[in-house]
């Protein structure tokens, strides 16, 4: 009988799932893409016990994260089991026998990766600062272009690529402009923990987002690293940016009123809710953060 110790061992994802290029990940690569997937749904496990925790008109940073790291879970399963990639000419063909060959492997499955959980840590980011939605839907788009041409630049096998990535570069320090300025701009008007977290969160987003291009531009765009410290590479920035960027953001809502962000929600059934005097409050309360804000104009 087969030890549990050399099941564990044994990654058989290449030989079931056989790579169509000639550059490719090796069974280290499928390693460490193993070792991402199950850090993101041990995360998952950690968020759904918290989240039981929580009244549900507490939760929605606690629904953020536990969608961010179910989404890229299934992403790193898909690429550790070599599933969900095409084979692309590279624009230069390096001598270098790791990544010397016709075509490489780009995993098309990042990319939906990305642009499914991207904007979710925009929202969970942006709503620990109290931005205004419009700054929020702004930023979540230039990221969906920045994503978008991104992917169309790996799949492009000649140097037309580097217009697709110049211009999503572009768009992605255009979000990063709101995730730091207008983020630290309306952290620094709540004042209190909020601007303290704050004040760490945004060059933190800042740091590692600003990383990717420079992944891409080694990997699926110059054909420079192999793939296999591509994984390594785009595995450590989604490690940060995702399950640990979503531990650090639970973290510090427990220090937090969620009531400064002007996101709690009241039970229906709440019977003083429904008098005229709370509405009245309600409207007063209103008024008085509109006449202190003064990150209104951002």
């Amino acid at each position: 009988m087969e030890s549990l110790s050399a099941f564990v061992k044994r990654n058989d994802a290449l030989k079931i799932n056989p790579p169509s290029a000639a550059i490719h990940i090796t069974s280290r690569g499928s390693d460490w893409l193993w070792t991402v997937f199950a850090i993101n749904y041990f995360s998952l496990v950690v968020f759904l016990g918290l989240l039981f925790r929580t009244p549900r008109r507490d939760r929605i940073f606690h629904y953020i994260s536990i969608l961010t790291v179910t989404l890229s879970g299934i992403c790193y399963f898909t690429m550790a089991s070599d599933i969900g990639s095409i084979a692309v000419a590279p624009e230069w063909v390096r001598s270098s026998h790791e990544v010397a060959g016709a075509t490489r492997q780009v995993f098309w499955i990042r990319y939906l990766d990305w642009f499914t959980t991207m904007p979710l840590i925009i929202f969970n980011v942006l709503l620990t600062a109290g931005v205004y939605w419009h700054t929020i839907l702004y930023t979540v788009m230039m990221t969906i272009i920045f994503v978008i041409l991104f992917f169309v630049g790996a799949i492009v096998p000649d140097t037309y690529r580097w217009g697709y990535y110049t211009i999503g570069t572009v768009a992605l320090f255009l979000a990063l402009e709101n995730i730091v300025w207008a983020g630290i701009t309306h952290a620094n008007a709540l004042g209190g923990n909020i601007k303290k977290f704050y004040t760490f969160l945004g060059p933190y987003v800042f740091i590692l987002w600003i990383l990717y291009p420079i992944c891409w531009a080694c990997s699926e765009g110059g054909n420079v690293i192999a793939p296999d410290s591509e994984q390594i590479f785009y595995g450590i920035l989604d490690v940060f940016s995702k399950p640990i960027l979503c531990w650090i953001i639970l973290f510090a809502h427990t220090r937090i009123d969620i009531t400064q962000l002007d996101l709690r929600l009241y039970d229906r059934g709440d019977v003083e809710r429904n008098t005229p005097r709370f509405n009245e409050k309600e409207e007063e309360r209103g008024v008085a953060a509109a006449n202190n804000d003064p990150a209104q104009n951002v």
